[in-house]
């Protein structure tokens, strides 16, 4: 850029209706309050009636919100694909199958893409013959699709830089509508798209169009992820793998571990039991809960 002094003694920068050097021609300055065509414009604020402010409107206990994106992160085979089933489950049945909060029946869209759908038949299947589920609990509100018939990619490399696939939002946003899908479980994120996966920037595009996505279809986004190896350390949310900017965009953060031996011994579980502890490693619009387990 070229700057330099106007008649005035104010600054100017070279923009091609300011200042043209070759062509040694300025333009008439602009009234300080004339539109800015194409520019931000600030949002006044003032203080509204509280009782006109809506709740937050959390779709399961505090874990899930409309209008959000939350990450649940877990060592690879631990259970949190299981658990995405069993929580589906209850927002579909209404039913508080794991001790924790449902609000009412919702529509619940579980899309997998690493199993296939006889694993997801056979995981849905055994979890509602466990729990006592009946296809009239189901009620029509559940809606399960694999990754080995019905590819997702939302994002891919272009010339060493992240291109969002819009048309493939623009699909999702359309069946959320078509079907009124107030929950959609994403398992795992690191499947769903084809960006490097360290990298921030990258990243932070893809988490927040997921956000975006949540809130202008007014449903909660569940985002199933991994945690990288940690040396025998239980995991933080921190310790979730790739860019943290996934987890930067997240309002919830979820963070499973496996259960260790003394508490093992304790319950006296047999080593083909599969049980782990859900701690809540972020949360912006709640008080974290306490640590759970399940088996």
């Amino acid at each position: 850029d070229i700057f330099w002094t106007l008649s005035d003694g104010s600054d100017a920068r070279s923009v091609g209706d300011t200042f043209d050097m070759r062509k040694g021609n300025t333009a008439p300055p602009q009234p300080a309050d004339a539109p800015k065509k194409g520019r931000i414009d600030p949002t006044p604020f003032s203080m509204p009636d509280t009782a006109t402010i809506p709740t937050r409107n959390w779709t399961y206990d505090k874990i899930f919100c409309r209008k959000v994106v939350t990450v649940t992160a877990a060592p690879g085979g631990l259970g949190k694909s299981s658990l995405e089933i069993v929580r589906g489950l209850a927002m579909v049945t209404g039913k508080p199958l794991l001790r924790e909060h449902v609000n009412s029946a919702l529509n619940v869209w579980i899309y997998n893409l690493e199993d296939d759908r006889e694993e997801l038949t056979r995981r849905t299947a055994g979890a509602m013959e466990y729990y006592k589920l009946t296809n009239e609990d189901l009620g029509g509100r559940l809606f399960i699709d694999s990754g080995m018939e019905k590819p997702l990619c939302t994002a891919i490399e272009l010339s060493g830089r992240g291109q969002l696939r819009e048309p493939v939002f623009e699909e999702l946003t359309l069946a959320i509508k078509e079907r009124g899908i107030d929950h959609l479980v994403i398992d795992p994120f690191v499947s769903s798209h084809e960006l490097s996966e360290n990298d921030n920037n990258k990243i932070d595009m893809v988490a927040k169009r997921w956000a975006r996505l949540a809130y202008e279809c007014d449903i909660s986004i569940g985002l199933v992820h991994h945690t990288r190896k940690t040396n025998g350390e239980a995991a933080t949310i921190e310790a979730s793998r790739g860019a943290k900017s996934l987890i930067d965009a997240a309002r919830v953060g979820l963070v499973l571990n496996p259960i260790d031996k003394t508490l093992r011994d304790e319950w006296k579980l047999t080593p083909s039991q599969v049980a782990f502890s859900v701690d809540n490693g972020k949360s912006n619009l709640a008080p974290p809960t306490k640590r759970k387990f399940f088996l």
